[in-house]
């Protein structure tokens, strides 16, 4: 069991680096230098409501240890906006600019692309990556436990 555990993790490691090279070179393709890859798959989380910065890292749409300097940079760049929430004025919830939507659309784009052409070669199929999600979500579940109950 040790040695497809530590596959796996090996393989965890390579894949997300691959992904930030990925979306990296899809950014500067589109001529956009100053964003990093973390940052527009921080904006392409951001997209589907205005989440707390605390709830982008909860939720897992961000993999940086520090959001809040990364959306304070990006209100920096004009990509995001920041707005105190109406239902608890301790919470900022945050949405995309005009700037910043035109990188999540970017980013989207590209996983849409990449789902087609895995689809049409036959590489990997919507069974396999439902499995995969499945595995890695019992694998999150285990480690967000070992780390809260000290298992």
């Amino acid at each position: 069991m040790t040695e497809p555990y530590l596959e796996t993790l090996q393989l965890l490691r390579r894949t997300h680096r691959a992904l930030l090279d990925v979306v990296e070179d899809a950014l500067e393709r589109a001529g956009i230098a100053n964003v990093t890859a973390t940052q527009a798959l921080l904006l392409h989380g951001v997209a589907d409501g205005s989440p707390k910065c605390g709830e982008l890292y909860a939720a897992a749409r961000y993999t940086g240890k520090n959001v809040t300097y990364s959306v304070n940079k990006l209100v920096a760049l004009g990509l995001l906006e920041r707005r105190q929430s109406a239902a608890d004025r301790r919470g900022v919830n945050i949405t995309l600019t005009g700037r910043g939507r035109i990188i999540h659309d970017l980013v989207e784009a590209l996983f849409a692309r990449h789902a087609a052409t895995l689809a049409k070669l036959g590489d990997v199929n919507l069974d396999e990556f439902a499995t995969i999600a499945r595995s890695l979500r019992r694998l999150d579940q285990f480690w967000s436990e070992q780390i809260r109950y000290r298992l």
